[in-house]
């Protein structure tokens, strides 16, 4: 089964996203190794941001649905976000303390590249 794939450009245009039919996968866009943002669209809900994070504990990943994409709504930075807004609140998402503990990639090596935290 093929799976379309968006851009960050089209995904942060309202318009765009009003237009991609409606599923249960969510788009994702990869932000950094284990930690991917999306959008997912559903014919009862309309449009959702997501967080994804990759884990080592229990299952393989930990889903955060964010709030509602501003798609037929005025945003208001809680319930209702911009693509901007979601993003913003994923990145802070990954890096909360609550995920340190299950967290399956470290931000950052010494030299400045990902590094995957050692197996349990």
């Amino acid at each position: 089964m093929f799976t379309h794939r968006y851009t960050e450009v089209e995904l942060a245009d309202r318009q765009f996203r009003r237009s991609i039919p409606p599923k249960w996968e969510v788009y994702y866009l990869l932000l950094a190794r284990g930690r991917c943002f999306g959008y997912r669209r559903t014919p009862k809900c309309g449009g959702r941001w997501v967080a994804r994070l990759r884990v080592t504990v229990g299952c393989f990943y930990r889903e955060y649905n964010m709030g509602l994409a501003d798609d037929t709504r005025a945003a208001d930075g809680k319930k209702v976000l911009t693509f901007a807004q979601a993003k913003q609140k994923a990145l802070e998402w990954f890096d909360s303390p609550e995920n340190l503990p299950i967290r399956g990639w470290k931000p950052r090596s010494a030299d400045g590249g990902l590094t995957s935290s050692p197996a349990r």
